[in-house]
């Protein structure tokens, strides 16, 4: 497995980046050794370091962080590139925010011509994609282990005003 983690850093241990603004990564100075991937395998583990979040590992940072990377360097993404999440999270001292400018725009399902292997994992059991390039968000939205209905999933369907079973709209 490939690692972008900078040698000898350890998952809670504080940057050695001399930092622009305060808050988690909000805008480090960029130095020639670090990598787009380096600088945001760190971010997101600062972010969720000052959440307090315990429930991570070297990996999740990895794979979310190939994600990211992966989906806005899509030859699609003409319109702008990994940059923009740096870009758009700059000068934001406070974690979610930051976490938010980096995920929103990892999925453009028109633009891209559908989804990458990475993304429909992460969105597995959301939609549905139908014959003729239908897709719809799913009549059950239940948490993977089908305990309960997921709530995060239904927050961010009703902020969008989606209902389950809804086709989404391909533009």
């Amino acid at each position: 497995m490939r690692t972008f983690l900078s040698p000898g850093v350890k998952r809670k241990s504080v940057t050695n980046f001399d930092r622009v603004f305060s808050g988690p990564c909000a805008a480090r100075k960029e130095k020639s050794n670090v990598t787009m991937m380096q600088r945001l395998v760190t971010c997101i583990r600062d972010c969720l370091v000052e959440l307090e979040s315990e429930d991570f590992s070297d990996a999740d940072l990895e794979k979310w962080a190939v994600l990211i990377f992966e989906s806005m360097s899509a030859p699609t993404r003409m319109f702008h590139g990994i940059q923009h999440i740096f870009d758009v999270s700059h000068g934001i001292s406070k974690p979610l925010p930051i976490l938010g400018a980096f995920f929103h725009d990892i999925i453009y399902y028109t633009i891209d011509g559908g989804l990458s292997s990475d993304q429909a994992e992460v969105i597995k059991g959301i939609i549905d994609e139908e014959e003729g390039g239908v897709v719809r968000l799913k009549q059950n939205l239940v948490l993977p282990d089908g305990s309960e209905e997921d709530k995060l999933v239904m927050t961010v369907a009703s902020i969008f005003n989606i209902q389950p079973g809804q086709t989404l709209n391909p533009f």
